[in-house]
């Protein structure tokens, strides 16, 4: 058998084996990808190479250089539902529903284990009501989350560079009120900004309020931001007043997203699509029919009720 070829990009190195027709190729965009979503795929059952790369450029770059037919692609949104990027994306690359993997498993009903199981209290709520509370939870964290989301697409439209790792959540939060500390937001921007740009704080408290086009807090807001909020919150109004951090609250959240809330996903509806027209099994057989609603992508009104792995 010929040795794999390997695509080379300036952000990644996607070994792509064109001579190998066996069994399926899932690429994902790095490590922490794989192991969120290794459980869900049938690795062992249908022999598919579940592959990490170093970038999503890289990637798609690679999938649209590969035949569509043996290897699909996974790829956080990020930005580029908003940008309308996602149009130009190869028919086997699949994005997140929402902005990343974590602001979509934060929409899914996974944040009702976690606000049960560590008695998370919200205003005006009993702890037995789990689905009002947790969307009350996923409604604050979007608007805490939400003016960095749009400084974030500013930042990344004018190639400002700006660092937005390890954020001071506790510091950009009201917590008294749970809001956005928009000035805060705006002053801790400034000070990663390269001050060459000309960009002044009154610039960014601006941009941070100011709605975008065709605005869609999922698509704006990036889970680590939402997880970093969840955490200070956490530890701020659980019951059991201990400090969370930000990875173990992605972890917990990891760990209780499980194969009834993936085949809601529009993520899944389009695996599935994918696995049923190029007849490869992809997925285990407790995740082998799309719940996904009104699914305008196989067309069915009701969700899915095909079994992937058979050609139509």
């Amino acid at each position: 058998m010929p040795d794999p070829s390997t695509l080379r990009t300036s952000e990644a190195h996607v070994t792509v084996a064109q001579f190998i027709r066996d069994r399926p190729f899932v690429y994902v965009e790095g490590p922490s990808d794989r192991r969120a979503y290794r459980k869900f795929f049938a690795i062992r059952e249908a022999q598919i190479e579940f592959i990490p790369t170093r970038g999503k450029n890289g990637l798609i770059d690679a999938m649209r250089k590969s035949e569509t037919h043996w290897a699909v692609g996974i790829v956080d949104a990020d930005f580029d539902r908003v940008s309308g990027a996602t149009d130009a994306y190869p028919d086997n690359i699949v994005p997140t529903d929402c902005h990343d993997f974590e602001a979509t498993v934060l929409r899914s009903p996974a944040v009702e284990t976690l606000v049960d199981e560590h008695r998370i209290r919200v205003p005006g709520l009993g702890l037995h009501e789990l689905e009002e509370s947790a969307e009350w939870l996923r409604n604050t964290l979007l608007g805490l989350a939400l003016p960095i989301g749009r400084l974030r697409w500013h930042s990344l439209r004018n190639n400002w560079s700006v660092g937005f790792n390890e954020l001071p959540y506790r510091d950009l939060a009201l917590l008294d009120v749970w809001k956005p500390n928009t000035d805060e937001i705006a002053g801790c921007m400034y000070r990663r900004l390269n001050p060459r740009i000309g960009v002044k704080p009154d610039d960014l408290l601006r941009l941070a309020v100011t709605r975008l086009d065709n605005e869609d807090p999922w698509q704006v807001c990036c889970g680590h931001d939402l997880t970093g909020f969840l955490a200070v919150y956490m530890t701020e109004m659980s019951e059991e007043r201990k400090l969370h951090s930000r990875d173990d609250v992605e972890q917990e959240l990891r760990s209780s997203y499980d194969s009834l809330h993936f085949r809601e996903s529009e993520l899944y509806c389009r695996l599935w699509k994918w696995s049923l027209t190029y007849g490869w099994p992809l997925l285990k057989v407790d995740a082998s029919t799309c719940l996904h609603p009104a699914n305008v992508i196989c067309g069915r009104e009701n969700g899915c009720s095909l079994q992937p792995g058979v050609a139509s």
